[in-house]
């Protein structure tokens, strides 16, 4: 398992309400879990909003499925302004062949 940290930055650049905060709403993996005691992911809080600017973190299994190309995650945040837009992003994180 290897630390992550995400730092979101949100910008209102459209109500002029101000930006307010972010959760991160879903971490996936493009491989299937590990067995047994093993996760793959593990210490994301999901669904906790955080003010803009401030990190989050967990961790992800660097080891990988030989027989796939990567392993890809992908973190997905929304973001809400003081006027409650919504606005939702996705960071990437990939595993190459031979991790």
């Amino acid at each position: 398992m290897v630390d992550i940290s995400a730092t979101v930055t949100v910008v209102d650049d459209a109500s002029g309400s101000g930006a307010a905060s972010y959760r991160l709403i879903l971490v996936t993996s493009s491989e299937p879990q590990g067995g047994g005691q093993s996760k793959d992911i593990s210490g994301f809080a999901t669904g906790v909003f955080t003010d803009s600017g401030q990190s989050i973190g967990g961790q992800l299994r660097a080891a990988r499925n030989g027989s796939g190309p990567r392993r890809v995650y992908k973190l997905t945040f929304q973001a809400l302004d003081n006027a409650n837009n919504v606005a939702i992003s996705t960071a990437t994180v990939t595993v190459t062949h031979n991790r």
